[in-house]
């Protein structure tokens, strides 16, 4: 890099690689890093939304029909008080 003694580019740890140079390794690992991971984590939660969404789309259920159908599911169906759900495949549903 362009400093004039490079031995003391690494001398000092909270700076980065310099103390002219970004916010340094300390601040990166206490904000930087803990932000980025959150922004990971929505957006995985906002690609499980948007399946969601296709998945009704694609059974041509609208999300307030299948709130009610789900409401509708007897207790003695549920495992461990979980429904499960999949998919109906399309030629099911014509050959019904």
């Amino acid at each position: 890099l362009f400093a004039k003694d490079k031995t003391k580019l690494f001398s000092n740890t909270t700076s980065g690689l310099n103390q002219n140079i970004g916010m340094g390794i300390e601040k990166e690992t206490k904000m930087l890093i803990p932000s980025m991971r959150k922004l990971v984590a929505r957006n995985g939660v906002l690609e499980s939304y948007i399946n969601q969404y296709e998945i009704l789309e694609s059974q041509q259920i609208k999300p307030h029909e299948f709130e009610h159908k789900l409401m509708e599911v007897p207790e003695s169906s549920l495992c461990d008080g979980c429904i499960i759900l999949e998919p109906i495949k399309q030629e099911a549903i014509m050959l019904a």
